[in-house]
């Protein structure tokens, strides 16, 4: 019973995110696809500590957008350069799990993949 409820939840997820990745593309306007100017706030929502510089380079990479890889490698180095700059592994990964997920082109945030073009974008 209880591997039937995680499949239930897990069916569920995946169709909500399918959901959102249509309701997001309907609202993207192609006759408008112009890159607004560069903004970044440090670590979103997140102390900046001695790792601002991670951040920015990577509000950099979100900014730009891209492919679903291009995003995984600036997640990737995002965590690897907070732990370089920490050397604390369990904060740089936690901050790599929450950009995994909140950073999702699908979701009208200013800190999304792709934050520099109008909403609805997705990967490209």
């Amino acid at each position: 019973m209880q591997k039937s409820i995680i499949v239930a939840i897990l069916i569920v997820i995946l169709f909500t995110l399918f959901f959102w990745y249509l309701v997001a593309s309907s609202f993207y306007d192609k006759s408008t696809d112009s890159q607004k100017v560069f903004s970044t706030d440090g670590c979103t929502l997140f102390i900046d500590a001695n790792w601002k510089e991670c951040c920015t380079k990577h509000d950099k990479y979100y900014w730009i957008g891209g492919t679903t890889q291009k995003r995984k490698n600036a997640d990737n180095e995002l965590r690897e350069c907070i732990y370089k700059k920490s050397n604390q592994r369990l904060m740089s990964q936690i901050i790599y799990v929450a950009v995994r997920v909140l950073g999702t082109p699908f979701l009208n945030t200013p800190w999304r993949w792709g934050y520099g073009w109008n909403f609805g974008r997705g990967y490209r």
